[in-house]
């Protein structure tokens, strides 16, 4: 089960930023996928890949994927959780923070 792990110091986790480099740099594939408007995630499969539009990162890097049509319901599961979104763009992936930037500073 999921506990929240945010760090107050304002550093991202270690595993965060690693699963970032490994879907990023490396083309991992998140660690489950949601498939329906129902919330159920699986483990993704490599013809997944073209499916997933949407990743979500979370602060203990445990990450969670979906298409354009689930990417809300993915956000709305862990919503405090959540640190880093990817978003596929024609390029590659684009790497948006989601924590405030309250956090960062002192």
């Amino acid at each position: 089960m999921y506990r929240n792990r945010t760090v107050d110091n304002g550093f991202i986790d270690n595993r965060v930023i690693q699963e970032v480099q490994r879907i990023v740099y490396e083309g991992g594939l998140p660690a489950r996928i949601m498939f329906n408007d129902q919330n159920e995630a699986r483990p993704p499969q490599p013809e997944d890949v073209k499916e997933i539009s949407e990743i979500y990162i979370r602060d203990d890097g445990w990450s969670l994927g979906a298409s354009y049509l689930y990417a809300q319901n993915v956000r709305k599961l862990w919503e405090d959780a959540w640190v880093v979104h990817l978003r596929k763009q024609t390029w590659g992936w684009q790497v948006n923070s989601l924590r405030p930037k309250e956090k960062y500073h002192d």
